[in-house]
């Protein structure tokens, strides 16, 4: 699903208009970027958790050359979903109905 059919999809759910559903996916998603540049994990109860992983410099192998290479350290972004979430996700690819 891409952006322009999330937000078709907010505007069916929520009977908004399409401007109304793209405001209001684009203010969620620019606080949870706030949040996260600021070291702040987000959890969302029954939905997840956003938080940044931090990764140590390390050593590792160019494939083509099997040369050994500094990798520096990094951030990343890390989704954790809510037990419920992963229930509902695992009823769907096995079509169960609950």
């Amino acid at each position: 699903m891409n952006k322009i059919k999330l937000i078709n999809l907010i505007a069916n759910i929520g009977d908004l208009s399409k401007i109304q559903a793209k405001k209001t996916l684009e203010l969620t998603l620019s606080a949870i970027i706030k949040s996260l540049q600021i070291n702040k994990q987000v959890r969302i109860v029954g939905f997840g958790t956003f938080k940044i992983i931090y990764r140590a410099k390390r050593k590792g192998i160019h494939p083509k050359t099997r040369e050994i290479i500094k990798i520096p350290a990094s951030k990343t972004l890390s989704f954790i979903p809510a037990k419920k979430i992963k229930n509902k996700i695992n009823l769907i690819k096995y079509n169960i109905k609950k």
